[in-house]
């Protein structure tokens, strides 16, 4: 058995983590688009080798026109891919005593014990007024 609080508390560090390998691989698939590639290592590890240039593709419309050279990363969209909303839904049996709840985590077919089910639901907020502001203060920097 395990505490409520802590099982709480793992379910919720797993999607914020989830969550993160998700923005790492938004990251990545971004720096694809540039020479001489920015190289990360996770978030808190890059290394940034100069100069960094976009990856540029010639393109001629037609013959004896002048090529057009156009950066790769304009021609494809960059939307993100965020959780939103994640629900998950357990079964428990749950025993409850001066040190608070315990609960173990029931198979869906567990007919010994008479279980609950404990369904949680996180949802995306948006960013506090101070982290928006530094967003802000960053992109204007750009």
């Amino acid at each position: 058995m395990i505490a409520l609080e802590e099982l709480l508390k793992s379910i919720s560090l797993s999607v914020q983590s989830a969550q993160n390998a998700m923005q790492e691989a938004e990251i990545n698939n971004f720096l694809h688009f540039f020479e001489n590639e920015l190289q990360a290592d996770g978030m808190d590890n890059v290394s940034v080798p100069a100069p960094v240039s976009p990856k540029i593709l010639p393109f001629c419309i037609n013959q004896g026109n002048p090529q057009l050279k156009v950066p790769l990363v304009s021609l494809t969209g960059h939307r993100s891919l965020s959780l939103d909303t994640v629900r998950v839904v357990l079964n428990v049996t749950a025993k409850a005593d001066s040190e608070g709840v315990q609960v173990e985590v029931a198979s869906v077919d567990n007919n010994e014990q008479q279980s609950h089910q404990i369904a949680l639901e996180f949802k995306q907020q948006e960013a506090s007024e101070g982290v928006s502001r530094m967003l802000d203060a960053a992109n204007q920097f750009m």
